[in-house]
């Protein structure tokens, strides 16, 4: 399960990697365009604001994995340790249930 873990954030840093490098790449292709030969490819803007949002979502699910990501520890900090592993796991099952509703609520407005 290890090995399958490390393969996996190995996998999504280098997907954000590319995420960003596509971004970079095609706003520097965009400016050139339009400074130089005062013209632009239609959609790119929209793709760099996915590739960019998709870069945010992936490096969130990056930082939960890894357990870097922000949180405010006050109480957890007072807790005896099996009462912090609780914690975890409601707000695991949290996260998990508002990212389902956004999912669904997503899929519903695309149709």
């Amino acid at each position: 399960m290890k090995n399958f873990h490390t393969k996996l954030m190995q996998i999504l840093e280098d997907l954000i990697s590319l995420c960003l490098l596509a971004v970079f790449g095609i706003t520097v292709m965009l400016v050139v365009l339009r400074y130089f030969f005062n013209t632009s490819i239609t959609g790119a803007n929209e793709i760099v604001i996915i590739l960019f949002i998709y870069s945010t979502a992936i490096g969130a699910a990056l930082a939960l994995g890894k357990n870097e990501h922000i949180s405010i520890t006050v109480f957890a900090d007072k807790l005896p340790l099996r009462f912090v592993k609780t914690l975890q796991i409601i707000q695991l099952s949290l996260i998990a249930t508002i990212n389902a509703v956004l999912f669904w609520y997503c899929f519903q407005w695309i149709d």
